[in-house]
């Protein structure tokens, strides 16, 4: 009898063992909890790649910054294809005068003619035959400071010499006279200068310019051969001269020629020195 309750209460010990560890099961499971939401992790496959470097935009040129905003187009920049004398020639109204010989003549004309010339903003003068005399040739001055919308004549008449003569507008508001005296055995031409300074015309005269000078047959030109000549202005102080022995026709020089801007005596080129070997 005691042998069977021995048994009895071993069983019922076991029983009670048994029911505990599923008690403890059950609370291990309730406290492994899946992961909160906002810890929710993405899947590999939808993970972002960090953002390729971009290249930096380049700095707008100069060109795309003066775009015209009205046209979209960049402005057109370029100055007329003009010098400054041109610029001041056109600025001058052409005006015409009469000469004494009733000839009608434009200031335009006067110009290529190398009798008118602008020497500043709106001031140009201008020379119109007025006669002559034995060895003289007389001409009146008109001047203007208004661009030509008035011309006043000068009080004295111009005297340059009567020869044979080329007359040139240079690009500093001179005029450029190369002229025989007038006499028939006068040997090279003379070089006389026409300007406008303080309101006042001026003239002067250089008769030893073409002294010295190499002709063709590289000699130096004494001054004292008689010879015929013709010219032409090239522009920029460059002369185009050609000049014969009067007496034989001979041919002493024809080519072209540099001339100082300021006293325009003919500037040579240098020869090149000699090297020994």
């Amino acid at each position: 009898m005691k042998k069977t309750t021995l048994i009895a209460a071993a069983l019922a010990a076991l029983l009670l063992a048994s029911c505990g560890s599923v008690d403890s099961s059950i609370a291990d499971t309730t406290t492994t909890a899946a992961p909160a939401a906002s810890q929710e992790q993405t899947p590999e496959s939808e993970t972002a790649s960090e953002p390729e470097s971009q290249p930096e935009d380049e700095p707008a040129s100069q060109e795309d910054s003066e775009l015209d905003e009205s046209t979209g187009s960049v402005p057109d920049k370029t100055e007329p294809n003009m010098t400054e004398h041109e610029w001041l020639l056109s600025n001058i109204e052409d005006g015409s005068f009469t000469s004494t010989d009733g000839e009608t003549v434009t200031f335009t004309q006067l110009v290529e003619q190398g009798k008118a010339n602008a020497y500043k903003e709106g001031c140009a003068f201008a020379l119109v035959s007025a006669g002559g005399g034995a060895g003289h040739t007389y001409y009146d001055c008109y001047t203007t400071a208004d661009g030509g919308k008035n011309w006043e004549k000068g009080s004295q008449p111009v005297d340059l010499f009567s020869g044979v003569s080329y007359s040139f507008a240079l690009e500093d508001g001179r005029l450029m006279f190369l002229a025989k005296r007038g006499a028939f055995d006068d040997p090279a031409p003379v070089l006389e200068t026409v300007y406008m300074e303080g309101g006042a015309i001026f003239t002067e005269v250089d008769d030893s310019w073409i002294n010295g000078v190499k002709l063709d047959d590289g000699t130096a030109y004494d001054g004292t051969t008689v010879v015929d000549f013709s010219a032409r202005y090239l522009g920029e102080y460059r002369l185009e001269l050609s000049m014969a022995n009067a007496d034989d026709g001979s041919v002493l020089l024809q080519r072209e020629l540099a001339l100082d801007p300021e006293t325009l005596a003919v500037t040579e080129p240098e020869e090149p020195e000699e090297t020994e070997e």
